[in-house]
């Protein structure tokens, strides 16, 4: 019982110090990834790596969603991800953005008698654009009131003219206008920046490499063939 007992505290202890933690800045795109993106792109970017978004200003889409570590939180020891607020933490640790561009909406699968896609680990957003806002809403991540507060930040930021290039003068004046942040997080997300195919399978699927021998034949067991 004692043993149980100092277990349980030094797990308590270790999630207080990283719920202490502050955000490591998110590693940024390369220069050549930057060049390919969109005017839509760019503007989808932007909300991502803003960390004036959340309130308090300090936590953006990347700061749990980081490129170094496959688009995961980089605090891989914790079973939650921290939030804006200090001391709030979610539910569950981030999930990978990484190819969710690619998941099915959530539905049941009558031939695999599951229920498959969706966002979220959970599935309780059936699409990208669902999941986009709801972060930002989240009092557990970050924390803001309202969309329409998010928006009110949008139009002070460096990146609103760009907004208003990307869809009209007046899309900033309306909340119910506004979803097409919404459209650009998710053609943001749709990039070879979140999906990278650049595995050795990716690689022999798109006809780039040859599998050896062995690599092969499990390949062929893999596939069914």
């Amino acid at each position: 019982m004692p043993h149980k007992r100092f277990v349980f505290i030094l797990a308590i202890t270790s999630l207080f110090n990283i719920s202490q933690t502050i955000h490591a800045e998110p590693t940024p795109l390369s220069t050549l990834e930057e060049k390919k993106l969109t005017l839509e792109q760019q503007l989808g970017k932007q909300l991502f790596f803003d960390t004036n978004l959340s309130s308090p200003p300090g936590q953006s889409c990347a700061s749990c969603h980081d490129i170094k570590t496959s688009l995961t939180d980089v605090i891989q020891n914790s079973p939650v991800s921290l939030g804006a607020v200090t001391g709030r933490t979610g539910t569950r640790n981030t999930p990978s953005a990484a190819y969710s561009a690619f998941a099915p909406g959530f539905h049941f699968d009558a031939e695999e008698e599951l229920y498959i896609g969706g966002q979220f680990l959970d599935g309780r957003a059936a699409n990208l654009k669902e999941q986009a806002k709801a972060p930002f809403l989240n009092p557990d991540e970050m924390n803001s009131p309202d969309e329409q507060s998010v928006i009110n930040k949008i139009k002070t930021a460096r990146y609103a003219s760009l907004f208003k290039q990307v869809f009209g003068e007046q899309i900033l004046n309306d909340s119910k206008k506004a979803s097409p942040k919404k459209v650009a997080r998710t053609s943001f997300e749709n990039t070879a920046s979140f999906n990278r195919f650049s595995s050795k399978y990716d690689y022999f699927l798109a006809g780039r490499v040859a599998l050896p021998k062995p690599e092969n034949k499990r390949t062929r067991l893999f596939l069914g063939r």
